[in-house]
């Protein structure tokens, strides 16, 4: 992995940052645009020598961007109004946020259980454990990821994988 940063903003940025990839060229990029979803034309992946996947290998098909800067109440108006009564049901009800500090072999365990029944939930494919447990151990250690859990009376509910580059974070896993 190597992330391509703030500086990929635009289809020049995402071609030399394909072109500057050390040591070999990429087999795969997941690509999650600034760019609104009407805009991307394949004609565009296609001029910067990449050609798309023949079926989507993520779950989203588009990014959400949601701006942390204005107050809370301003950023949950924003929101459907079904999240606004979950975001406000969770917090009437005292569910807490934990965020390990240190990643353990627990916190590993059961985020793949939560995902393993999320995805099965879904009817979608999921990747074997190593991948995940690798993949978060390394982004949490470099300071590019974070592990999250919703809890309900000391039993986790909920899980989130948030990774990180430059000013921005992405809902990875959950």
């Amino acid at each position: 992995y190597v992330p391509a940063g703030p500086g990929v903003r635009d289809w020049a940025g995402l071609k030399n940052f394909v072109e500057l990839v050390p040591g070999r060229r990429p087999f795969a990029i997941r690509l999650d645009p600034l760019i609104p979803k009407n805009d991307i034309k394949i004609s565009d992946i296609l001029n910067i020598g990449l050609k798309p996947a023949p079926r989507n290998i993520q779950y989203n098909v588009s990014t959400v961007c949601v701006d942390l800067r204005p107050p809370e109440e301003d950023i949950l108006t924003s929101f459907k109004q079904k999240t606004r009564y979950n975001v406000r049901l969770s917090q009437k009800k005292n569910v807490t946020v934990r965020v390990p500090e240190k990643l353990t072999k627990k916190d590993i365990d059961t985020m793949y259980e939560l995902t393993r029944i999320t995805t099965q939930r879904a009817g979608v494919y999921l990747r074997e454990k190593q991948y995940f447990s690798d993949f978060w151990k390394e982004f949490t250690d470099s300071g590019h990821g974070q592990m999250f859990f919703a809890e309900l009376d000391g039993k986790i509910m909920a899980g989130a994988f948030i990774t990180f580059a430059g000013e921005h974070a992405l809902y990875k896993d959950g």
